[in-house]
């Protein structure tokens, strides 16, 4: 049977990455893999590094061990055991114990006090999609013969530019070597799995020319998945828009009769279930809707057809970004927002006219700015012409305010991690204080900065990648590594975390300290090292007493917009070591517990050790006046001003968003954090009923999904710690 089989085939399906039966006739181990990749390492000594890596995976993609899943439409299966990125994690650890030791070293205090964080980012990256499904891994090949022939007939071929196309051609023939060995093994299997033929048929026309129909496209995208994100190593943090690139195949099969809109379906559901068993810890991405570069709306029939057989499938990887704008159609959402309060709520919606403002802002053009992708969570970037890099570093602006009161030292380790800006007794006015703050917060992006552009310095010792590169055209245009700085636009990034934080620890010093001047700022910083310790009645005073962010106060809302303007100012435009410049982003996903671990005890109340704020949402607990007010406080920060994203998390309750008014309630939210100019916006819907049962009988609760942070995952999976942050914050949500 070739169809209607997805039900009974889904364990295997699940499974196929955990539970593996490599054809041991068919090519080398692991083992015998990396012997072989470690003589080339040592027989090419001193050869350019992208020359290298392209041996490198030519040799396993040629030899490597193989299995085709009989029940599967789409191949991919290879044994290569991680090798290329131990020889990334060698060479980065030979740059980082000799070049960059030195600055490591000094830098090694901050990044442990979790004041900020700077390094090497290869795992944030897309090709163009569009190009490369137009050409197809022959067209990729030939494209890059005829730059080098080109550039060698008019005499300007430099010997670097002839090692980058000799790496991309190598990686490319090895690369058809590979679609032809899985075909070979497809054929092998197809008298007794009459599948296998069609498969067979698919990965054979690959290695000739562009995917023709829908069912080839699905599988060109998962083989340039796995290359470039598993075996090459340099992850793929974006399918593209799937609706905008599947609809021309789509509707051509449809109107040929080669397939049926049942069939599409099936190959859908196979084609997520692909992703979701290769359990990706962030989950894999694509986006629906949006422009185009011409600014028209690309919503079409696949974009619903794909919620819908997501919906009813009810998983939470792939996860899916929705770009909204005023043209997208209002059903569409509705489809959406059905699916997210039936649970399978793996969404977030990004604001375009936002999003294409905030990349306009560092240089991006209108077309290519209105053609972008979202990478990982939430973060825009230039489809197919950007380098984002948009995990390179972090600073907390908690512990900007926190070493600001102790005078650039962290009072944890007793270690100075930043400036010496005064100590507490000469901050005499708060103006003195946020300006020290943001004066570290300042030396923090400095920092981050620093160890950043240390190590691009070195990317072409670390990484470069024939295999991704190939796929961008301005790198086969100039004839050089995307991470030798050969991209349209060559950017890095970093992350400003812990917001709400920051801003209730200012103003509880604000209002204790210097207005109601009921202790020293001296004697303020002792009782916070002290973790509050016989302060208890202070500590919930500035816990519940004094204005908090998330409340549309404007006291409050005007203090954030000041900080956040001054991290983005700290870090936008800035040079990095690539021919390009540094992006901010305001979003922490999981690392605001992380960071928060190694902060102490903020004036806001907050214990040491404790969490900080998540993305752009309010402390838990502590946005008390409503959604409505919460967005207010959100929307007031410019965030044309924040290229790398951001996200407000909202949490609701079931009841609140019943029938078909609950999706117009949903609607509205989402219309009016829009219009005010919010970024990224995503939804818990859920009671704490429901979680705490599901924390105490998981069993019984295997499938409950929840919005960590920029992916989803199953509640009963998560830490005892992020459960217990999302009962807290279900607790205050109203029914």
């Amino acid at each position: 049977m070739l169809w209607h089989d997805f039900e009974e085939n889904s364990n295997c399906l699940l499974n196929q990455y955990r539970i593996s039966h490599w054809n041991e006739s068919s090519g080398e181990t692991p083992a015998e893999l990396q012997m072989a990749c470690d003589h080339l390492e040592q027989e090419m000594a001193g050869q350019p590094l992208n020359l290298i890596r392209a041996r490198h995976l030519a040799y396993i993609l040629t030899h490597g061990q193989l299995e085709i899943i009989p029940c599967e439409w789409m191949a991919d299966k290879i044994n290569h055991g991680n090798i290329m990125m131990g020889f990334r994690q060698k060479w980065k650890a030979e740059i980082e114990k000799g070049e960059m030791r030195i600055l490591l070293e000094e830098t090694a205090g901050g990044v442990a006090a979790r004041a900020y964080s700077g390094n090497e980012d290869f795992g944030h990256t897309t090709p163009d999609w569009a190009t490369i499904l137009r050409l197809g891994f022959p067209g990729i090949l030939q494209r890059i013969i005829d730059a080098r022939t080109t550039r060698t007939a008019e005499g300007n071929l430099s010997s670097e530019q002839k090692d980058f196309y000799d790496s991309c051609e190598i990686t490319y023939r090895a690369v058809i070597t590979y679609i032809h060995r899985l075909a070979a093994e497809a054929d092998r299997l197809a008298a007794q799995y009459p599948k296998q033929a069609i498969v067979a048929q698919n990965l054979d026309n690959l290695t000739q020319r562009a995917p023709a129909t829908m069912m080839e496209a699905l599988q060109f995208i998962i083989l340039i998945f796995i290359l470039q994100s598993e075996i090459d190593a340099v992850y793929l943090r974006s399918l593209g828009g799937l609706d905008r690139l599947l609809f021309p195949y789509y509707r051509q099969d449809l109107a040929s009769g080669k397939i049926t809109k049942e069939q599409v379906v099936e190959l859908l559901k196979y084609f997520m279930t692909k992703l979701r068993a290769k359990h990706h810890g962030a989950n894999i991405p694509f986006y629906l809707g949006g422009v185009d570069s011409d600014g028209q709306d690309v919503t079409n029939e696949l974009s619903y057809l794909i919620v819908d057989t997501y919906h009813n499938m009810a998983v939470f990887d792939p996860k899916i970004q929705i770009r909204v704008h005023d043209n997208t159609p209002a059903d569409f959402l509705r489809a959406v927002f059905r699916s997210i309060r039936d649970g399978c709520n793996s969404f977030v919606f990004i604001n375009d006219p936002i999003a294409i403002s905030a990349l306009l802002n560092i240089g991006i053009s209108l077309r290519d700015a209105r053609n972008y992708a979202l990478i990982g969570c939430y973060e825009p970037c230039a489809l197919g012409k950007e380098i984002p890099c948009t995990c390179n570093g972090i600073i907390s602006l908690p512990k900007a305010v926190e070493i600001a009161i102790n005078d650039g030292i962290d009072p944890l380790s007793g270690e100075r991690v930043g400036l010496s800006t005064g100590p507490a007794d000469q901050l005499l006015t708060f103006d003195d204080l946020f300006k020290a703050g943001k004066a570290q917060l300042s030396y923090f992006a400095d920092r981050s900065i620093e160890r950043i552009t240390a190590y691009e310095s070195h990317y072409r010792q670390i990484c470069l990648s024939p295999l991704y590169s190939a796929t961008l055209d301005e790198c086969v245009e100039n004839g050089l590594d995307a991470y030798a700085g050969s991209a349209k636009y060559n950017n890095s990034s970093i992350n400003a975390i812990g917001l709400a934080a920051a801003v209730d620890a200012l103003i509880a010093v604000k209002k204790v300290v210097y207005e109601e001047k009921l202790i020293s700022l001296a004697d303020f910083s002792a009782i916070l090292q002290a973790n509050w310790e016989g302060a208890e009645s202070l500590r919930l005073r500035c816990k519940n007493r004094y204005p908090k962010y998330g409340n549309g106060l404007d006291e409050v809302d005007l203090l954030t917009c000041e900080l956040a303007a001054h991290a983005c100012s700290c870090i936008n435009n800035r040079p990095n070591d690539r021919g390009g410049k540094f992006r901010c982003g305001l979003f922490s996903i999981d690392w605001y517990i992380d960071f928060g671990s190694r902060t102490g005890a903020t004036p806001d109340g907050r214990l040491a050790h404790e969490p900080l704020s998540k993305n752009l949402c309010a402390m838990i607990a502590r946005d008390k006046a409503g959604i409505t007010a919460l967005i207010n406080s959100v929307t007031r920060i410019d965030y044309t001003l924040v290229p790398n994203g951001s996200v407000l998390d909202v949490m609701l309750h079931p009841s609140s968003v019943q029938g078909e008014n609950g999706l117009d309630i949903l609607l509205d939210i989402l219309a009016v954090y829009r219009q005010k100019g919010g970024f990224g916006i995503h939804f818990n819907i859920i009671d704490v009923k429901t979680l705490k049962a599901a924390q105490k009988n998981p069993d019984q609760y295997a499938t409950l999904q929840v919005r960590v942070c920029g992916w989803n995952a199953y509640f009963v999976n998560l830490s005892l710690l992020e459960q217990d942050e999302f009962i807290r914050n279900a607790e205050h949500v109203k029914a």
